[in-house]
């Protein structure tokens, strides 16, 4: 018997509809923001910590993403900035709610060199750095922490970093830290059940090296630097991508829409997906590598005529759930690795629901994939171990094999936009995405 697929089972998911407004917000209190745009090292947060630059030089080579006549920081030559805050240095201890952000292009040149951070060493404060001699971003928080507080995301986004921006943004709510690379959650950590602090540094706030231990500036990582900002709490998932996207730290609003691909905003029509897929854009180890292929790669191919996300490659087929194969947009005669799928659409929870049902999102293939619903957060998921709740985002950041990736939300009747991302590494592919209401238990049945 053939197999039928979950789409033709009751709630016709995941066709698109129109699209849904989102309600706009104030993002959390800003409390650092140093665009480089008016070739100053200025605070423009409103708190006035402005920076004192040392070497480097400001450039028009600025992420795509930002609006035209940015700048940014270039701090080949052992360049940096320090922001001393007076006293204590206590203004960017960070605490036990934080989030600091920045864009970044080039890789620090030698281990465990920051691209900003306050120490982090052997007097308290963090660090945004890479990870001793790997090419993984590190998340260092001293005081709160395994490794004593040192965490990275185990990918590889330092590989082609050189030639490309990316952003990278982490939190701390004093009990969980999380990583994101492009917007999109690559890694967290549990540190504890009892909320925990950074240890406070008396040490200067640097971009581009480390105020040391000892007070001097060493360690100079000759990256280049653009939009670095610090809240004063924890951005939520949907900030933090909106802002990848190109949405300014201070603007208020936002969009699951900010992809800067040059396809059309929104893409997709009603009933309909709207798809990009890319190749030729390097080597894909992640989630926020797909992104950037999305944007870079040579072979961009775009649909808006397909009403489910269900993909193989016919010449190295992964294992799919579901029947009625589409082979992929970029799809050519051989075996294809690295390349990258991206699904926008709207879904509809029918008035009829109860609005405490609860739907497993399914993202099922080889290799990584992320779905976001804009709606309620994620609740829970499955699969292989290396899967990712954040809010409303759920994911399989690293190269996983043939995966099926369980996430449950519970969504009350209403239209919910749905952003899907996959990517293909290496053998065989196959891109599925798909939904299924979770039973309810009878509650008229008995025991015995």
């Amino acid at each position: 018997m053939p197999r039928q697929s979950p789409f033709a089972k009751g709630l016709a998911l995941l066709a698109a509809l129109p699209f849904v407004a989102l309600a706009s917000r104030a993002p959390a209190e800003l409390i650092g923001y140093w665009s480089f745009d008016d070739q100053t090292v200025n605070d423009t947060s409103g708190n006035n910590k402005h920076g004192t630059r040392t070497g480097g030089s400001f450039s028009t080579d600025v992420p795509s993403e930002l609006p035209a006549g940015s700048r940014s920081l270039n701090l080949s030559g052992n360049g940096y900035v320090i922001v001393d805050t007076g006293g204590a240095q206590g203004f960017y201890d960070g605490g036990s709610a934080f989030t600091a952000m920045c864009w970044f292009k080039g890789w620090p040149d030698n281990d465990w060199e920051p691209m900003i951070g306050k120490n982090g060493e052997g007097q308290g404060g963090w660090q945004i750095r890479r990870n001793g001699a790997n090419n993984h971003i590190d998340w260092t928080t001293r005081g709160a922490g395994a490794n004593n507080g040192d965490f990275n995301t185990g990918t590889n986004e330092g590989d082609g970093a050189a030639g490309r921006w990316a952003h990278v943004a982490v939190t701390f709510d004093g009990i969980r830290k999380v990583i994101y690379y492009n917007g999109i959650p690559a890694k967290q950590e549990i540190v504890g059940s009892d909320p925990l602090s950074i240890t406070p540094s008396p040490r200067r706030l640097v971009f581009g090296a480390r105020d040391t231990d000892g007070g001097t500036i060493g360690n100079h990582s000759n990256v280049m630097l653009d939009d670095v900002a610090i809240f004063n709490h924890v951005l939520s998932a949907r900030e933090i991508d909106a802002i990848a996207r190109g949405r300014s730290p201070v603007a208020d609003g936002l969009s699951p829409f900010d992809y800067a691909f040059g396809v059309g905003e929104p893409l997709g029509r009603p009933g309909f997906w709207g798809i990009l897929e890319a190749s030729g854009g390097g080597t894909i180890n992640n989630l926020g590598h797909a992104y950037q292929s999305l944007k870079t790669g040579s072979n961009r191919q775009t649909s808006t005529t397909r009403s489910v996300i269900n993909f193989i490659d016919p010449n190295a087929a992964g294992a799919g759930r579901t029947g009625g194969d589409l082979a992929f947009l970029t799809n050519t005669a051989a075996a294809d690795d690295d390349f990258a799928v991206t699904a926008l659409g709207a879904i509809r929870i029918p008035l009829g629901a109860s609005a405490d049902d609860k739907w497993t999102f399914y993202t099922s293939g080889d290799d990584g994939a992320e779905v976001v619903v804009f709606g309620p957060n994620f609740e829970s998921t499955v699969g292989n171990g290396n899967e990712l709740i954040v809010g409303t985002h759920a994911s399989n950041n690293v190269p996983t094999g043939d995966t099926n990736t369980a996430s449950v939300i519970t969504l009350p009747p209403g239209d919910y936009n749905v952003r899907y991302l996959w990517y293909e590494r290496a053998g065989g592919a196959s891109c599925e995405l798909y939904s299924r209401r979770v039973p309810k238990p009878d509650s008229t049945a008995t025991s015995a």
